[in-house]
């Protein structure tokens, strides 16, 4: 989803699928449906995934490529911002 943590929306799909080769393990919560309003200290992530490398910096980067690949399969509903919520 764009801006992690999840941007304000109705949160419709997440990729379980297809997954860059450097994802170990995936976790999903019962996200799907919920309606966020940007991030939270509380850390609510609607999937986690486990990534594998050879050196930290190999890592680091498929950290930056996980994350680009969930952004760009993960759908969100915009909705519009209530005054006084987070």
């Amino acid at each position: 989803m764009p801006g992690h943590p999840p941007s304000t929306g109705v949160l419709e799909h997440l990729p379980t699928g297809g997954a860059p080769h450097c994802v170990r393990e995936a976790s999903f919560t019962e996200a799907v449906g919920l309606e966020f309003h940007g991030g939270v200290k509380s850390g609510l992530c609607p999937a986690g995934h486990v990534v594998d490398g050879d050196t930290e910096e190999e890592v680091a980067a498929d950290m930056e490529t996980v994350a680009a690949w969930s952004d760009e399969q993960a759908v969100c509903r915009p909705t519009e911002i209530q005054e006084g919520t987070l």
